[in-house]
C-alpha cells in the first residue's frame, strides 16, 4: 500500500498479507494523524499463477503484478474518511449488478482499443476489441464477488471495479 499518511499502517487478515487462490482477503488501514490533507492511496498486489503448459508436466509459476488506484484518505480537522473515487471518464452500470453490466464512454471519451473482464486474481474472463462507445458484459454465470473491467486506450489502461451480487 502506497500513499498512506506516515502515521498510518495496514494489517491483513492473513499472515504476511499472503492469500491462496480462490479466497478473498481483507486489509485494515489504521492510524491517527493531525495533518489535514488528502492522501492518494494505491494498492499493489503480486500474484503467482501456476500455468500448465503440457499435460503431465508440473505447472510453472508465473508472477504478475497489478495495482489499484483511485482510493483517497481525506483527513479533516475532526476525523478522516476513506473514499474510492470514480473514474470521471468511464462509467459502468448497473454497479453492483446481478447480470449484465455496460461500460460507457469507450470511444467518445478515451478512444479505447481493447476491453477485458478479469476476476480478483487477475484471470482474464473475457476480452475483445472495442468497436462501439458502449460494451456489455454478462456476469450472470459468475459467482458473487469483485471483478474488474480493464480498458486499454492510447494513454494507458483504466480499470473499473465491478461488484457482482
Amino acid at each position: 500500500v502506497a500513499g498512506l499518511p506516515t502515521e498510518y499502517a495496514y494489517t491483513c487478515n492473513q499472515t504476511n498479507c499472503s492469500f491462496t487462490g480462490g479466497i478473498q482477503g481483507c486489509a485494515t488501514v489504521y492510524g491517527t494523524t493531525a495533518t489535514v490533507n488528502t492522501y492518494n492511496v494505491e494498492i499493489f498486489i503480486d500474484v503467482t499463477v501456476l500455468v500448465t503448459l503440457f499435460p503431465g508436466i508440473p505447472p510453472a509459476p508465473v508472477e504478475q503484478s497489478i495495482s489499484f488506484s483511485g482510493y483517497k484518505i481525506i483527513v479533516y480537522e475532526n476525523g478522516a474518511s476513506l473514499e474510492e473515487s470514480t473514474n470521471p471518464v468511464l462509467s459502468a452500470f448497473p454497479n453492483p449488478t446481478n447480470g449484465q453490466v455496460a461500460v460507457d464512454g469507450l470511444k467518445t471519451l478515451i478512444n479505447a482499443s481493447e476491453i477485458s473482464l478479469t476476476n480478483i486474481e487477475g484471470k482474464v474472463l473475457a476480452k475483445r476489441n472495442v468497436g462501439e462507445n458502449q460494451e456489455d458484459f454478462d456476469l450472470s454465470n459468475l459467482k458473487a464477488g469483485i471483478y474488474f473491467v480493464n480498458v486499454a486506450h492510447p494513454n494507458g489502461i483504466e480499470s473499473i471495479k465491478i461488484i457482482k451480487e
